[in-house]
């Protein structure tokens, strides 16, 4: 009898010690463990055990898709066993049909001694707790437990999606419904599936059955982007595949039950290769029709001036109606090449009957037939960038890849849009060196995509109303298979999910890696390929608020040892580990390296620092900068003469303040030029100084007039030299062309300036 009385205290003991170890685990850690991260996080005191076999209960039949859904999840990916309970049951699910305190897709999850209680005045706000209540869950030795906790949780946005390419190489049903699940446990609600393009047309259009015969395949894996990865980009192997409609509709079924709408994404204008391969009079010359479905850089242009092209694509609407219960239809939709249309006898003959100024106008008529036909179907339109160009139906939304300065335009004119810079959330590029993507660099680290930030802290409260959402995007060219693709999505897909849900307001890189860890439990549990995090260093610098001085700091996202040097010298294992910040005097060159996690070395990273005046001074920017890797406000002013601050159509006009007066002798600034990116020096440039940051005084104005064709200066400096005068605030205004000179091969789009450190001696 002692000898079991003894067993059970010691039983008894350990389970209170592992308790002790889990609070104690807790209390020194407020983060919430979530992506997204809940908007209302309220942590209690005590944690809540979980048994492997759990009970359920919900108030509404409704829920029983919720519960089936919870079972399964327990079940395989937690190994316990699930009952139906009617008193003190483990999870409590109720719909509040009639409640107003939640957005759509918001919920609250209680848990406390009593239990676990999600409520939601929707199912999908049901599902959304579930997801929380999943990630939640904790293990310490063999006991599974949850921080007791309150949580109201809204999403920010309404439109939080994923943008993926399935033409430039195609995936299975099961694999995107894999996919599905991933974003489902992220609480993001759109796929936007891309079905059309030059490499290849993937849906099913009975009308047209050679678009699937035909348009969907090619001779060759193709895209020269292959074949470092290992794969044959010219082995005369057919490739391709498509969707079937009843295919697409079980995988729009297995997407409604996981609460993510499929939308239908189509390119109507300057992506139709597949198409005309099909059906060449889609094109305006057919008989010198030249398709190569493997190469990324060749396109093929609609013609915009055939009456029977708009048929094809309302058959083609007609259809996809049918399959898509979406309420959107991407139609595509960027700039052409309008030369083709110049010598088509169908384009000509249409500007003139309808007295058009020009192929610009006849293209936004072509746009504006299918949109409007969109519309009586009863559905809307998204399109990229500039659907504030040819849209006259407010409804329709801009999917904005190119920058901040194209959301501003669609915000004067009265368009939603979702953003999806490409800088940011553009997986095409690796996310760290790795033997997966054959990378040798680290273009966009999860870290770059975390931090960045829009500038739209000009826009009113009814102007913000318009920012419909964010999406991430994958274009397939070197993602040849699934694997490939998911190594480049994950997981900076959770950044597009955290910012979606949770917004930009609150930024803890620290926290968000952590969480990031933990959902990799969910990635490996749904069999999900993953990039790793990046040992490459990289470079900030912070004011020493004491003296001053400017300090140079080095990380990377593995945290992994960073050797460097100040002397010139090239670093090596035996160099200095960075662990205090260096101070910037004069000319200061740093070169550093990182080791990878199998003791590999990374690539020299080298940075010369310029110091001025204006060193890290506070900016202040009338007008938004283009949001680009490594772009912040410093950029113009954080010694590096190489880096540029971009400002797409709008003037650039900033005010640099130096903290004190101080005496001027030189203000220099450079401005790039590169007109094959659209790229000009400054039609004007003035600076001003102010002691009071009111009164300005110009002391220099130059004017540098509209380029020449050809003549492609690389730069300008404009130089003043203010004598010794006092000021504490340096302003710079240049003047933007704001569009491509009519010489130029892309006439419509948007000019840009690209300034580089403003130096102050």
């Amino acid at each position: 009898m002692k000898s079991v009385l003894h067993r059970r205290l010691l039983s008894y003991l350990c389970i209170i010690t592992s308790l002790c170890l889990i609070s104690c685990n807790n209390a020194s850690n407020d983060s919430s463990n979530v992506i997204p991260n809940p908007s209302s996080y309220n942590k209690l005191e005590g944690t809540y055990n979980l048994s492997n076999n759990i009970s359920i209960q919900s108030n509404s039949a409704l829920l029983r898709g919720e519960e089936k859904y919870l079972t399964s999840m327990w079940i395989s990916e937690f190994k316990g066993t699930v009952t139906q309970s009617k008193t003190n049951p483990t999870i409590q699910l109720v719909l509040l049909r009639d409640s107003k305190d939640f957005k759509k897709g918001g919920y609250r999850l209680d848990i406390n001694a009593d239990g676990i209680k999600i409520y939601s005045n929707t199912r999908e706000g049901i599902f959304y707790g579930i997801q929380t209540f999943r990630q939640l869950i904790s293990k310490h030795d063999s006991i599974q437990y949850l921080q007791m906790t309150s949580i109201v949780d809204n999403p920010m946005f309404e439109y939080r999606g994923f943008n993926l390419d399935l033409c430039r190489h195609f995936y299975s049903v099961d694999e995107l419904k894999h996919l599905i699940d991933v974003m489902a446990s992220l609480k993001m609600n759109k796929l936007s599936l891309e079905l059309s393009d030059d490499m290849g047309w993937r849906i099913e259009i009975k009308k047209y059955p050679l678009l699937t015969d035909i348009g969907s395949w090619r001779e060759s894996i193709g895209f020269n982007e292959n074949q470092r990865l290992g794969i044959n980009t010219t082995e005369q192997k057919k490739y391709g595949g498509f969707y079937t409609q009843e295919q697409m509709r079980s995988i729009i079924h297995y997407a409604r039950s996981r609460y993510i709408n499929i939308i239908p994404q189509f390119e109507l204008t300057n992506h139709i290769g597949a198409a005309a391969l099909a059906y060449p009079n889609l094109v305006c010359n057919q008989d010198e029709l030249n398709i190569d479905m493997t190469n990324n850089r060749k396109f093929t242009t609609a013609c915009i001036g055939k009456e029977q092209n708009l048929e094809f694509w309302e058959n083609v609407i007609d259809e996809v109606v049918q399959i898509f219960p979406s309420q959107h239809i991407h139609i595509g939709s960027g700039y052409i090449n309008y030369k083709e249309c110049q010598i088509c006898d169908s384009c000509s003959n249409k500007i003139h009957k309808n007295h058009l100024k020009n192929y610009d106008e006849l293209e936004k008529i072509y746009l504006r037939n299918i949109e409007e036909y969109i519309y009586k179907k009863g559905k809307k339109a998204i399109a990229w960038n500039n659907t504030w160009d040819f849209s006259n139906n407010k409804s329709t939304t801009s999917m904005i890849w190119r920058g901040e300065a194209t959301a501003d335009m669609n915000i004067q004119n009265g368009h939603k849009f979702i953003l999806m810079p490409k800088a940011f959330y553009c997986f095409n590029n690796a996310q760290s060196v790795n033997d997966v993507t054959k990378s040798d660099k680290a273009d966009i680290t999860l870290k770059d995509s975390y931090l960045f930030s829009p500038h739209f802290s000009h826009f009113n409260k009814k102007e913000r109303e318009l920012f419909y959402g964010v999406s991430g995007c994958l274009w397939t060219n070197n993602s040849p298979d699934f694997n490939f693709a998911c190594y480049r999505i994950f997981p900076r897909l959770l950044v597009v999910a955290e910012k979606g849900w949770y917004g930009y307001d609150h930024i803890n890189w620290e926290d968000f890696q952590n969480r990031t860890n933990r959902f990799k439990k969910i990635l490996k549990h749904y069999h999900i390929t993953y990039g790793q995090p990046s040992s490459v260093p990289s470079f900030h610098l912070t004011k020493n608020i004491q003296d001053g001085s400017i300090l140079i700091n080095i990380e990377n996202e593995t945290h992994s040892p960073i050797y460097y040097t100040t002397d010139g010298s090239e670093p090596t294992t035996k160099s200095n580990i960075f662990n205090t910040p260096i101070r910037v005097t004069n000319e200061t060159t740093v070169k550093a390296l990182g080791v990878r996690n199998d003791e590999s070395l990374t690539d020299i990273i080298t940075k010369k620092f310029y110091s001025h005046k204006a060193l890290m001074a506070d900016v202040k920017y009338k007008y938004p900068y283009l949001s680009t890797v490594g772009s912040n406000k410093h950029t113009l002013v954080n010694g590096l003469l190489n880096d540029y601050q971009h400002f797409v159509r709008e003037n650039a006009e900033f005010t640099i303040d130096l903290g004190q007066s101080e005496e001027i002798h030189k203000i220099t600034s450079k401005w790039m030029q590169d007109q094959n990116k659209s790229i000009y020096v400054p039609y004007a440039v003035d600076y001003f100084i102010s002691n009071d940051g009111k009164k300005f005084k110009q002391v220099y104005y130059e004017t540098y007039g509209l380029p020449k064709v050809g003549k492609n200066n690389k730069e300008v400096t404009p130089t003043c030299f203010p004598k010794g005068m006092k000021a504490r605030y340096i302003k710079i205004r240049a003047k933007n062309i704001r569009q491509n000179p009519s010489w130029h091969e892309k006439p419509d789009r948007f000019a840009e300036l690209a300034v580089s450190e403003v130096i102050i001696e």
